[in-house]
């Protein structure tokens, strides 16, 4: 039974899925691929291991071609990074994760 193509049993469920339900997209088996690997390396994966599980020859090619689609990551490192810096008391001012230097 074929898989690819817009006969495939793939593309037939998912007409008959938007049959039923109109607002869902075009949709196939590889853009099923490229959202587990992006949700992957967002949620913190290993990326060897999404290599691995995409078998791609180099985790630089999973990370160029996956790890670009979420803009507020930058965001989280930020937030991440803070949270593990202790906190610090100023000698004249509120608690800060970081002292400046004097």
């Amino acid at each position: 039974m074929r898989n690819s193509g817009e006969k495939g049993w793939f593309a037939n469920a998912v007409r008959r899925a938007q049959e039923f339900d109109p607002s869902i997209p075009r949709l196939t088996p590889h853009d099923l691929r490229h959202t587990a690997a992006s949700l992957a390396i967002s949620s913190g994966a290993n990326v060897k291991a999404v290599q691995r599980m995409l078998g791609h020859a180099s985790a630089a090619m999973t990370l160029d071609t996956y790890a670009d689609l979420f803009d507020d990551d930058l965001d989280a490192v930020a937030t991440r990074l803070n949270d593990q810096m202790p906190l610090m008391a100023l000698p004249s001012g509120p608690q800060t994760r970081y002292a400046r230097p004097q």
